[in-house]
């Protein structure tokens, strides 16, 4: 909760990318419940003395105790499971970033400038069922679905 309510005086990036984190409808339901019971336990407190002191009311209050407990257990399940998950992709894309990182290092020690290399395409063998067309822009609506573009990588291969 004090995440959502921006007071767990986290680092503010942290605290924002947490609170990113925990927008989910599942979770937002969750809260919705804990939020709807202690709502209800002030109707009880405020409720008259008379129907304070009946047993209706003892079993009321155990009941919404309950529920209670059951939903922040589980609202809060939920939410430290997304967090790990948040947590586990950050770590795997930071471990991505440090292997690209040492990709390049070694390409740059290495001496490879990274420079495109020009390189033809290669021309697609034409069947009875098919045709080559110098595309120019122009299409024809009922043939949207069947065109083929070779796009060619300029990336130089090793």
């Amino acid at each position: 909760m004090k995440i959502r309510n921006s007071e767990s005086k986290l680092d503010p990036f942290v605290e924002e990318v947490a609170q990113k984190s925990l927008q989910d409808k599942t979770l937002e339901k969750n809260y919705a419940f804990v939020n709807e019971i202690v709502r209800e336990q002030g109707q009880l407190e405020d409720a008259k003395s008379d129907f304070k002191g009946s047993p209706l009311s003892e079993q009321i209050t155990e009941t919404l105790d309950g529920l209670l407990s059951l939903g922040k257990e589980s609202t809060g399940a939920l939410a430290r499971n997304r967090l790990m998950q948040q947590i586990q992709q950050i770590n795997d894309l930071e471990r991505e970033a440090i292997k690209i990182e040492y990709e390049i290092l070694n390409r740059i020690k290495a001496g490879d400038s990274g420079a495109a290399t020009e390189r033809r395409p290669v021309r697609p063998k034409v069947d009875a069922e098919h045709e080559i067309y110098n595309y120019n822009g122009e299409y024809w609506k009922d043939e949207l679905g069947y065109y083929n573009y070779k796009v060619t990588s300029r990336c130089k291969e090793e």
